[in-house]
């Protein structure tokens, strides 16, 4: 495994030249980290030296040695989908660290420690990792649908769901690791079976808040200002974060900002003629479900488990879920052009609106729950069938035959329950949106 990582770096240095190789270098990662209050500790940390043998400018007081955090695994095997979750749990320093293993040739799981010296910059890059997560993306976009506005939520989709599948797909042709630990720290252990170039959460970080100023700035009316320095704020957090969690190197947080500037200039100017054909052309369900499971067959070979084509099977889900349910909405009449054309203005909601929107979050996510529990426990038995697999053997799932009509049939069904399901109960419990109906 050394031999191999130490082949790797050397091609790496051949290819980049050594002005570009000093951004990928992971001592710049491990600086950053403990710049911001994460310092590695091992049988020598309170002298100020790293589990890696090196000397630190940072040793450790008395004080912080009682808030070392150690990463131990879940004694309770949580998993998610072929992701082992793992609990932060804090406590007293303790030198005699037990040592986490792997079963596999990769050793995942090592018995680095580390002491957390800044709970507030711990924080807040945590928060800035979590705009960048799979959790916060299952409340932003029915957000945006239930609550805000549609026309735009529809965009954000389409543009976060393309940024995703480029990003995802670079990494496993790109096959370049994430930064090796030691020196760095790496707080986000669920991401270690991905490639790291380029940083898709920095792609997203980037692509999402940017497409809600696009978005939005023609079609109401509010200061540009705050909405540049809410959108620039969004994206430092989510890209600096990538390095306080140790999980990329700063060329790749760079290459993914990059190329989501690429993208954005391609996209921006297209996507509502995009739009527009998927919401009212007749065949668009057919497209929708053609160039869906394409992008999925296409994706690049992998030369080792990843999760990177899981996830992206899952956004490709979910964007086609979204256009299909809000096709259907126009077909059958429940959608409209807008009473009168933008600028709107911004109405904030009162008491009994606030009460409307809570309720739609908690119905609306119980019956997107309720629907991916349904689909799972449907859909992958009748798979494994077909495939002549056994369901009890985990291998099955990463079975291409198998991953991708189940992950594009569960988030797509779990997205149209969102814009389409959900808003026809919204409307028979009377506490629909008021404007929903025109977003088209």
């Amino acid at each position: 495994m050394e031999q191999k990582h130490a082949a790797m770096e050397q091609k790496q240095k051949d290819m980049l030249g050594p002005y570009l190789w000093w951004l990928q270098d992971p001592q710049l990662v491990a600086r950053f980290q403990m710049f911001f209050g994460i310092v590695a500790t091992g049988t020598s940390s309170v002298a100020g030296i790293t589990s890696s043998g090196e000397d630190t400018d940072y040793p450790m007081n008395s004080a912080e040695e009682h808030i070392v955090v150690k990463r131990t695994a879940n004694q309770s095997s949580k998993r998610t989908g072929d992701k082992k979750m793992y609990d932060f749990q804090p406590g007293p320093s303790n030198e005699s660290d037990e040592t986490l293993s792997s079963s596999s040739d990769e050793n995942l799981l090592t018995n680095n420690s580390y002491a957390i010296t800044s709970w507030l910059w711990y924080c807040v890059f945590v928060f800035g990792a979590s705009l960048g997560d799979e959790v916060f993306y299952i409340t932003f976009f029915p957000a945006w649908f239930w609550n805000i506005d549609g026309y735009v939520g529809r965009r954000i989709v389409l543009i976060w769901g393309i940024c995703m599948v480029v990003g995802q797909a670079l990494k496993d042709i790109i096959c370049w690791p994430r930064p090796p630990e030691p020196p760095v720290v790496k707080l986000e252990k669920r991401f270690n079976l991905e490639y790291g170039m380029p940083s898709t959460h920095s792609m997203v970080g980037v692509t999402v808040p940017l497409a809600v100023m696009f978005f939005t700035h023609n079609r109401y009316e509010y200061e540009l200002p705050y909405a540049v320095l809410l959108t620039a704020t969004w994206s430092s957090l989510v890209c600096l974060s990538r390095l306080y969690m140790g999980m990329h190197s700063v060329l790749d947080v760079i290459a993914g900002v990059s190329l989501a500037s690429v993208l954005l200039a391609t996209l921006l100017p297209w996507i509502d003629t995009i739009d527009e054909i998927l919401v009212n052309n007749s065949f668009s369900p057919l497209l929708v479900v053609v160039v869906g499971l394409t992008l999925g067959l296409l994706y690049p070979p992998i030369d080792k488990f990843s999760t990177t084509r899981a996830d992206t099977t899952n956004v490709i889900g979910i964007w086609a879920g979204v256009y299909i349910g809000y096709w259907l909405n126009v077909q059958m009449g429940y959608m409209k052009g807008p009473l009168q054309p933008p600028p709107y203005k911004i109405i904030l909601p009162g008491i009994s609106g606030c009460g409307f929107m809570l309720m739609r979050m908690c119905i609306g996510i119980a019956i997107a729950y309720a629907t991916k529990a349904i689909t799972k426990a449907l859909t992958y038995p009748v798979l494994c069938r077909i495939n002549n697999l056994d369901r009890s053997d985990p291998r099955s799932m990463c079975k291409l035959a198998v991953e991708l009509p189940y992950r594009f049939l569960v988030y797509g069904t779990v997205a149209f329950n969102v814009v389409f399901t959900s808003t026809r109960v919204f409307t028979i419990m009377h506490i629909e949106r008021e404007m929903w109906y025109t977003e088209v």
